[in-house]
């Protein structure tokens, strides 16, 4: 089994070269599509105006994203902030892979219809996407406006045991796991047999226990681990 090695955040807050990546920014991102990993996972909030910006927290310092416009982010306090629009024409003009993950409820039926205007322009292919959540609804709407790869989060056996039922219903092909579930599940377990699996999040590819690697498909990592780019 090939394991996929995904960028989390594109480099998540770690200094290469002795530059500083900020996670989610587009140095980050860009960095690490240079890089051989096979692909990048994004976070997405959404703006008081509607935008859907690359950003893990719904606030940042003392601006509650959903309340503020983008102008004002720009301004302010992310001036480099991006929306999704531009990640998936970055993302698009590689061969590499994009999970786009949902924080938001609110936010489903807008970026369905955003990809699948991606898609149609062709400034992405639909192989190249995965859209992941820990929210179910939010996967389920999803899934109602777009047949994108879906995949379903979860940091706990409850959540897992949630996920597996609706993975199920809305024919989702991946689970993504913290690694901090595997010291309550096996890999074994009758739960996983049918999805695909992502671990998430290590340091670097390094520190992916050999135990595992070998019988995941895919690892979130912070920082690639320095590979040439095939």
């Amino acid at each position: 089994m090939a394991l996929h090695l995904w960028g989390h955040r594109g480099i998540c807050n770690q200094t290469i070269d002795q530059i500083m990546y900020k996670e989610n920014s587009r140095q980050a991102l860009q960095k690490a599509l240079s890089t051989s990993l096979d692909g990048i996972e994004v976070d997405v909030q959404l703006t008081q105006d509607g935008y859907l910006v690359v950003e893990h927290d719904p606030q940042v310092e003392k601006y509650v994203l959903q309340d503020t416009s983008l102008e004002t982010l720009k301004a302010s306090i992310l001036p480099d902030v991006l929306v999704i629009e531009e990640v998936l024409t970055m993302v698009g003009q590689t061969s590499k892979r994009l999970n786009i993950e949902i924080k938001s409820m609110k936010i489903a039926h807008d970026l369905a219809t955003i990809c699948n205007n991606a898609m149609a322009d062709g400034l992405i292919q639909h192989s190249q996407l995965l859209v992941s959540s820990f929210h179910i609804e939010a996967l389920e709407t999803f899934s109602n406006c777009s047949n994108i790869e879906l995949g379903c989060l979860a940091d706990s056996l409850l959540d897992l045991k949630l996920c597996v039922q609706m993975a199920k219903k809305i024919d989702a092909k991946w689970l993504h796991i913290s690694k901090e579930l595997l010291d309550q599940i096996s890999l074994d377990s009758p739960l996983l047999k049918g999805f695909q699996i992502g671990v998430f999040t290590y340091d670097s590819e390094q520190d992916i226990p050999h135990t595992v690697r070998d019988r995941i498909d895919a690892a979130f990592i912070d920082s690639p681990f320095d590979r040439p780019a095939q």
